[in-house]
């Protein structure tokens, strides 16, 4: 709880699946909040393998599968960013 307290939202989290006990803090965040996008997490593992996560989070999550790099970007070929509030499905 402490790392949630000082980092405050919107905060990014790398590889939430090395550090499982941040995810019942992590769901008092989310239904604490009315804004979407407040905790951002990322994975190698994909989600619903992710027990611990599946269960702590259900029915508050969106989840994006990304592809590795693409030539164009390991290339530095400009292209347009991702933005979330163009994108309208997920699946949960």
């Amino acid at each position: 709880m402490l790392f949630l307290q000082r980092y405050r939202p919107p905060v990014l989290i790398d590889e939430i699946q090395k550090a499982p006990k941040l995810l019942p803090y992590i769901k008092e965040i989310v239904d604490a909040s009315d804004q979407t996008g407040t905790v951002w997490l990322t994975s190698s593992q994909p989600f619903h393998l992710m027990k611990e996560a599946s269960k702590s989070l259900a029915g508050r999550v969106g989840v994006i599968e990304m592809l590795g790099l693409s030539g164009a970007g390991i290339s530095g070929v400009p292209s347009e960013p991702f933005s979330p509030v163009e994108f309208t499905s997920c699946a949960v």
